[in-house]
């Protein structure tokens, strides 16, 4: 299981995924050997991701709060939620609608006051850390790691 949540931390720092089928197992921006071909290739036979699209995969892309829970609920199977998402600004038949009705209903994301989920907005450090941290105990997976000093990062206060 840790393993797994590794691979999907590299996967989500790395990876931006659209809705698009996957059409080919080569992107015109992933180089032959470069170190994340392997992951990519597993996430796009895995269904997690596809790629950019123009046969483009994206790898240097920031990644939206929208990818990421989409990339979560695929790894899931894409579950059905029993609600659409209650975030004023996912709109039902979004390509990520049903990934964030998703992940609000099982608590990994509550989205901002007003009532808002910004599905466009880059996830930030703090975004990841936290969906992730939920992810895990969604999966009743240890969420403690050895080493918790952070005062290497310059913003570690906040």
């Amino acid at each position: 299981m840790k393993k797994t949540l590794a691979i999907i931390l590299a996967l989500i720092l790395l990876l931006a995924a659209t809705p698009e089928a996957f059409a080919a197992q080569s992107f015109s921006d992933v180089s032959s050997g470069a170190w994340y071909q392997q992951a990519v290739t597993w996430a796009v036979q895995q269904g997690i991701t596809s790629g950019v699209g123009n046969g483009k995969f994206g790898p240097d892309l920031a990644v939206s709060r929208a990818q990421l829970v989409t990339m979560l609920w695929r790894i899931e199977s894409t579950p059905k939620p029993q609600n659409a998402a209650a975030f004023s600004d996912v709109q039902k038949g979004q390509w990520y609608s049903t990934a964030v009705a998703w992940a609000a209903e099982n608590k990994l994301v509550l989205g901002y006051p007003g009532g808002y989920f910004a599905p466009g907005n880059n996830v930030t450090r703090q975004d990841l850390v936290t969906i992730l941290f939920r992810y895990a105990q969604y999966k009743n997976s240890g969420v403690t790691a050895p080493n918790t000093d952070l005062s290497g990062y310059s913003d570690f206060k906040q």
